[in-house]
């Protein structure tokens, strides 16, 4: 918190009473960077009480926010969606976010073939992607054994030709039977795709200066 007072006089006559008041709302400053990077971030201030919404559009992360959109739109956890679910607040321990990305991605994972497009010129990886975040304490990793028993998911490719994957691979659709109630949901989704859309997510986190146990909503934009 931060406290102001205001001394104002009018000579030659007396003082008026010195005018005090505190912030409305109390805020926190760091000099540390929240994401490890050789980027420097200046020291910064937020206010706690504001939670922050990491936008993700379709058209620059294509099937990889669709498939936080379907996550949100069709669970029942509705996770980090504002309005409906709970925010998610972020996992700082890099141990325990490697842990998690193992259990929902490595155990019992089975990549698919190399997607290709235009023409059989574009040839993109297959990767396992997961929602809620590895990197988040919503991650379903600590109430399942392995990612099959997350929801399945695969990207779809509703585009041959595209000046980007976005717009070639733009939605999922699930593989097999949707329980909603399940902790969480695992994506075949292309690499290039989920790799930038992890990256939106630790730029956020070092912009919005958010530390451990931090929330913040997801909102999947156009």
């Amino acid at each position: 918190m931060t406290r102001y007072v205001l001394s104002y006089e009018a000579p030659p006559y007396v003082p008026l009473n010195d005018g005090i008041w505190d912030s409305p709302l109390a805020y926190r400053c760091d000099d540390a960077l929240a994401v490890k990077s050789r980027a420097t971030l200046p020291p910064g201030c937020v206010f706690p009480a504001f939670t922050p919404t990491l936008e993700l559009s379709l058209s620059q992360y294509g099937a990889a926010a669709a498939l936080i959109a379907w996550a949100q739109q069709h669970m029942t956890a509705h996770w980090g969606l504002a309005g409906r679910g709970q925010p998610l607040t972020r996992l700082q321990d890099e141990q325990r976010v490697s842990r998690n990305r193992y259990t929902i991605c490595q155990r019992d994972w089975q990549a698919l073939p190399p997607w290709t497009a235009q023409g059989g010129r574009l040839q993109i990886k297959d990767s396992c992607d997961e929602f809620p975040f590895a990197g988040t304490y919503q991650s379903g990793a600590s109430l399942v054994q392995g990612g099959t028993a997350c929801v399945q998911l695969q990207a779809v490719k509703t585009n041959e030709w595209g000046q980007s994957p976005a717009q070639i691979w733009t939605t999922v659709q699930p593989i097999g039977s949707v329980r909603a109630a399940a902790p969480c949901v695992r994506g075949h989704i292309p690499l290039i795709l989920n790799t930038v859309e992890g990256g939106a997510y630790g730029l956020f986190a070092n912009a919005q200066r958010l530390l451990d146990r931090d929330p913040f909503w997801i909102a999947v934009v156009p």
